[in-house]
């Protein structure tokens, strides 16, 4: 699901870029340069977030306060920047069904694609790129795509 405070700073972003266009590009550029590393960074921790929350979600169906505080721990150490195939190996640890589900859903469609251009930009940022690779408008349209990713782990896992 959409987040209304990431829309609603994609839109704030777009428009404001876009009424400093005019009178003064260079500045504009520069604006778009630190929105696109800001929105690429926090949209990456809140995917983050909601897969955790998901993985979190899927454990507690267990019924078993010991074993899903484990699993909790377990994954909170192996899941950070969370790419398309760490994704897909964690599901084939729940079953193989998960895994393939996932896999079938989502591996070389839109939607993979701008789950990793979303992490390459804020790869980009954290490891000191001068340049981002993405505009404003390529991040609201990677955002809108990669929340299909979010969609199918979550129907992966059964929720």
């Amino acid at each position: 699901m959409a987040s209304p405070r990431i829309l609603g700073a994609i839109k704030s972003a777009i428009g404001s870029v876009g009424s400093l266009s005019a009178g003064d590009p260079v500045i504009a550029a520069e604006l778009e340069s630190f929105l696109v590393a800001f929105l690429s960074v926090t949209i990456v921790a809140e995917h983050e977030t909601d897969i955790r929350s998901a993985f979190f979600e899927r454990c507690e169906r267990c019924g078993d306060a010991d074993l899903t505080s484990m699993m909790k721990k377990s994954l909170q150490k192996r899941f950070w920047t969370p790419g398309v195939a760490k994704i897909t190996d964690i599901l084939g640890e729940f079953s193989d069904q998960a895994r393939q589900a996932f896999k079938s859903a989502v591996h070389g469609t839109p939607s993979h694609a701008a789950w990793d251009n979303l992490l390459q930009a804020r790869h980009d940022v954290v490891h000191g790129a001068q340049v981002p690779r993405l505009t404003l408008r390529e991040i609201d349209d990677s955002y809108s795509k990669s929340l299909t990713v979010i969609t199918e782990v979550r129907g992966a896992l059964g929720l």
